[in-house]
């Protein structure tokens, strides 16, 4: 939204308006606590159906009547009123989360998120095989479910009053049906026939989970989600260059490079960039590709390296465009030309 704005669409406006009317009074409360219900009773049939596939993102065991529990077994009702059911417990395996305080953060029960097999929850480590998230999303959008997005074994569906019982039966069975066809390793064709007719050549013969084994192993020989983790650290935290906004100008002047991701090393950001998910920048305007910015260049290079491999299936990036290239695509993005007095 930097150089774009909502503020003309009429038809957001009236949306809005018709949206207040239906939440006047009690129905907006009424509408809300109906669809948490639902999340959680979607939750509970996953954790009942999809045992070792799939997982949805809450506990493992809670406290419950002076009982540890399993997180299903609490009555849906209580669940939907007790916030502790929903809490991210500092050092609790089921989460991943490191250095967490005490009351800090709690699962939004209106992000209704599952986490596809590949990453040990207790240790965090990657296991032997999994089914990368990506996959499983391409899966349901080629039989009309829009997942809201997916990051590396984690994929996310937004529960609104507009998600009614039916519309969470047909997720449900459309997933049942996906392992299925992981159990009976289908051919790829039959499981994303639009995939595998638009790069014929590429995946010719594959199966599903000869497809799932291959992502999952390169996911694991780049340390992907480490590279992700490290991106956000302090320690990883590039120099501060130029200003934010004195790099943006540069840009938007024209006084800039575009130069591949691979060449970046030393060069000041013009753009915030981007992997979405998480959707959050790791690179911001003014900040220089240095040797503490190593972990955000592989991150980069990494999805590269993936779109190439596995075309199809490649991830959203902002602020690093994809440039066709040969068989294959390449990472370029805009740095800074520095000059005297452009360092402001």
């Amino acid at each position: 939204m930097l150089q774009a704005s909502t503020s003309p669409f009429y038809p957001l406006f009236s949306s809005l308006d018709v949206n207040a009317q239906m939440h006047r009074d009690k129905a907006g409360r009424a509408l809300w606590d109906d669809m948490i219900k639902l999340g959680i009773e979607a939750r509970k049939a996953v954790r009942k159906r999809f045992s070792g596939f799939l997982d949805p993102f809450v506990p493992d065991m809670v406290e419950f009547e002076g009982r540890s529990v399993r997180w299903e077994d609490v009555p849906t009702e209580v669940l939907a009123r007790d916030q502790q059911y929903w809490k991210l417990e500092p050092n609790a395996a089921w989460h991943g989360y490191r250095n967490l305080g005490p009351d800090l953060a709690m699962v939004d029960p209106t992000k209704f998120m599952l986490t596809t097999p590949g990453i040990d929850h207790a240790s965090g480590d990657y296991q032997r095989t999994g089914v990368p998230a990506t996959v499983l999303a391409n899966y349901l959008r080629e039989n009309h479910i829009i997942p809201e997005k997916n990051d590396l074994n984690s994929i996310l569906f937004l529960m609104t009053p507009a998600v009614g019982e039916g519309k969470v039966a047909f997720l449900l069975a459309e997933l049942e049906r996906f392992k299925a066809l992981y159990e009976a390793d289908a051919p790829l064709a039959r499981v994303v026939p639009g995939v595998a007719a638009r790069y014929a050549k590429r995946y010719e013969g594959y199966s599903l989970r000869q497809l799932c084994d291959e992502m999952h192993g390169f996911f694991v020989a780049k340390d992907v989600k480490d590279l992700q983790r490290k991106s956000f650290r302090y320690e990883s935290f590039p120099e501060q260059a130029m200003s934010a906004r004195a790099a943006v100008q540069a840009t938007v002047a024209g006084e800039v490079d575009y130069v591949p991701m691979a060449k970046v090393k030393g060069r000041i950001a013009g753009t915030l960039a981007l992997i979405y998910p998480p959707g959050i920048g790791i690179v911001v305007p003014g900040e220089r590709y240095d040797e503490r910015a190593k972990p955000m260049i592989d991150y980069f290079l990494a999805f590269e390296e993936n779109c190439n491999r596995f075309p199809g299936f490649s991830y959203e990036v902002q602020g690093v465009y994809q440039e066709p290239e040969g068989d294959g695509v390449r990472f370029y993005t805009y740095v800074v030309r520095e000059r005297e007095g452009h360092m402001s």
